[in-house]
């Protein structure tokens, strides 16, 4: 038998609404930082595939010794905006290709409008080329990814995204 003095174990209803109210304002304060994290990451994965595709194709041009071209699938979008279709290497004298995903929640444009990136048998281009990787709400830095004369690639923050 219980004794009637036994006291019961638990929480009270007010316990449980102080818990609720606690967990709802520490979602509150961690969720604007979520947000920056994911809109960062979508700018550093596009950044990372474009910079892994013109290095490819750079690596490629000169081993196979052939010139191979970086081309923006959609070049139909506002502002060429090489991340709305992705883009793809197209190696000369092949049908050979290989294809990259659009970036999501980023853009990606070419500064001056160019809608194909060439390494000749040496890794060169004959135009300097300037890429912007902006996330779509503008939340974020930026990257700027330079491609010299040289097939060289710089990779640097961008702060002119404007969202």
């Amino acid at each position: 038998m219980k004794s009637i003095n036994q006291k019961q174990r638990g929480f009270t209803i007010v316990e449980a609404m102080v818990a609720i109210v606690i967990l709802g304002v520490l979602i509150a304060m961690v969720a604007p930082s979520f947000r920056m994290l994911t809109a960062d990451s979508a700018v550093r994965s596009c950044t990372m595939d474009l910079v892994t595709a013109l290095n490819t194709a750079r690596a490629d041009a000169v081993n196979l010794r052939r010139t191979v071209s970086v081309e923006a699938l959609d070049e139909t979008a506002a502002g060429n905006e090489w991340g709305a279709g992705g883009w793809t290497l197209e190696y000369a004298g092949s049908t050979e290709s290989k294809t990259f995903e659009p970036c999501e929640s980023a853009t990606l444009t070419e500064a001056d409008g160019a809608t194909t990136v060439t390494f000749d048998l040496q890794g060169r281009t004959p135009t300097a080329l300037t890429f912007q990787v902006c996330h779509v709400k503008g939340e974020v830095t930026g990257r700027q990814i330079g491609v010299g004369r040289t097939g060289l690639l710089k990779n640097e923050n961008f702060d002119g995204c404007n969202g």
